[in-house]
């Protein structure tokens, strides 16, 4: 039976792991569908196979996943991690470049160095063995190599240089996901995660995901709406501005219709569930910012679809000089292969291809933070060929907000 299971992989943050799982996953028996959500670290799987095999598969390339039992994701060690890590190894290599223009001996300046590299590379060196266990080369890899390289030429505050540089980018690029998480949660934080549902004469408090459609739920003053529906009783005024952007408050009367997410400000109501907390208006709305990334740009899909090409390449090119002259034309072996080095450590583009995600994720989440739902870096980098905007609503220009302005007697 084709079922769908949605797991949680915390160190899920960028198109580096998202190809070496589907890479994986995409060999076994079974799997129909990979669906990945990089901002939530979720990948939702359609598949026939049992969940061991699937989480068998992600620990065997080193990203381990939960199945993910909350509407809300885990806090991210994995960024402490890595900010604490980052900052130490920064420090380290900003200390030893300071004693170096002292003119300390290299005998103290190059444990500071080492120090910097160990601090800020073991996270690229575990993943670059897990790629090449998979056969499957990656960024990583290829700053490993050219730190390799840099301690091979004696050069450790290049090398120190290059794998912290790296890892200041992965954090940077961690933080905007995280952002972008919050933001997402954010909008989670407006329905509430629990429902008072009537039953008969007697009223229970059930969680919104078990409430089914045509369940009677009670709506007092003050609480915010779990679900979409329509009111059977009573009245009261509603503000919906969260999710329609109407600027004042909407009489509700028996036969309107409320939406998840919205503010029951006077008078208490009765209202008949219409659609499950999943299928919602505001659950759309969700659904619609985490599946943004997805969407990606044409930009970052050519610089994805370039990093998976440029990696092995560079690797490939740096070894054919390594060995093509001293084997063909009886050049010395030291030279060129110094030269090998000298080509890995320059030839690592991890500014260009992570600057890219970052931009279209920090966008997107901005753009979210300030009411505004883009669906992906596609439709963000067709703003670019906009010439004229019509809008047709307040609250998308003006603030929206009902002010007094006069008092006249």
């Amino acid at each position: 039976m084709t079922t769908t299971t949605t797991f949680l992989i915390e160190d899920l943050c960028c198109a580096t792991e998202e190809n070496t799982i589907r890479s994986k996953l995409s060999s076994l028996k079974g799997i129909d569908e990979l669906r990945f959500n990089v901002v939530s670290k979720k990948l939702e799987v359609r598949h026939s196979c049992d969940t061991k095999e699937i989480l068998a598969g992600l620990n065997s390339v080193g990203l381990p996943g939960t199945i993910a039992a909350s509407r809300k994701s885990a806090p991210s060690k994995t960024l402490r991690t890595l900010t604490v890590s980052t900052i130490a190894a920064a420090s380290s290599f900003a200390s030893g470049l300071l004693l170096s223009a002292l003119g300390l001996s290299d005998v103290i300046t190059i444990p500071f160095f080492l120090v910097a590299i160990l601090l800020s590379g073991w996270r690229p060196a575990f993943r670059a063995f897990k790629a090449v266990r998979n056969l499957s080369l990656d960024m990583n890899f290829l700053m490993v190599i050219a730190v390799i390289g840099a301690l091979a030429l004696g050069e450790y505050a290049e090398g120190a240089a290059v794998i912290v540089l790296f890892a200041v980018s992965l954090l940077l690029e961690a933080l905007s996901t995280e952002r972008s998480r919050h933001a997402i949660e954010s909008l989670m934080d407006l329905s509430p995660s629990t429902a008072l549902v009537k039953l008969g004469d007697r009223e229970a408090v059930v969680p919104v995901e078990e409430v089914p459609v045509d369940a009677v739920i009670i709506i007092r003053p003050g609480e915010r709406i779990p679900l979409d529906g329509l009111v059977l009783g009573g009245g009261s005024t509603i503000d919906q501005s969260a999710i329609t952007g109407e600027s004042l408050p909407i009489s509700k009367s028996p036969g309107d219709s409320v939406f998840a997410g919205s503010f029951n400000q006077r008078g208490a109501l009765e209202i008949r569930v219409t659609k499950t907390a999943k299928d919602s208006t505001l659950a759309r709305i969700i659904r619609l910012v985490e599946e943004a990334q997805a969407r990606k740009a044409p930009a970052q899909t050519f610089i994805e679809r370039f990093a998976r090409v440029y990696t092995p390449a560079v690797f490939g090119l740096a070894l054919a000089l390594a060995i093509v002259p001293p084997l063909f034309f009886g050049a010395g072996f030291d030279e060129w292969f110094y030269r090998a080095l000298v080509l890995l450590v320059i030839a690592c583009p991890c500014a260009l291809v992570i600057s890219t995600p970052v931009s279209v994720i920090n966008a997107i989440t901005s753009a979210a933070r300030s009411g505004v739902l883009i669906k992906g870096g596609r439709h963000l980098e067709q703003l670019a060929d906009i010439r004229a905007i019509g809008f047709d609503k307040t609250g998308t220009v003006t603030t929206g907000t009902v002010v007094i302005s006069d008092v006249i007697c």
